[in-house]
């Protein structure tokens, strides 16, 4: 029998700053209150993959964003916009 192979996350590990994974943390937190967690991890690495290993919060949410309007259900689309968008207002006051 083949052991299993284990399924790694891939959000974590991947990120630098401690600012930036509490971002990342929050924008994961947030979005799993709207869709399934395998859905924010497609998402979410979908979004750092596209981002090009940059670590900008601002340009990994917009991106996220596009991928949310498929799964988020269109009346809760909106509070989950500003929801993200307030993450990001709390990270730059940093």
């Amino acid at each position: 029998m083949r052991p299993m192979a284990h399924a790694k996350n891939p959000v974590v590990g991947s990120v630098g700053s401690g600012t930036h994974s509490l971002g990342i943390g929050q924008l994961r937190s947030v979005m799993q209150r709207y869709i399934s967690t395998i859905l924010v991890d497609s998402v979410l690495a979908r979004a750092l993959k596209s981002d090009g290993g940059s670590l900008d919060l601002h340009a990994i949410t917009e991106d996220c964003m596009i991928g949310l309007r498929l799964f988020v259900n269109e009346r809760e689309l909106p509070q989950l916009m500003l929801e993200l968008a307030e993450i990001l207002e709390q990270h730059d006051g940093r």
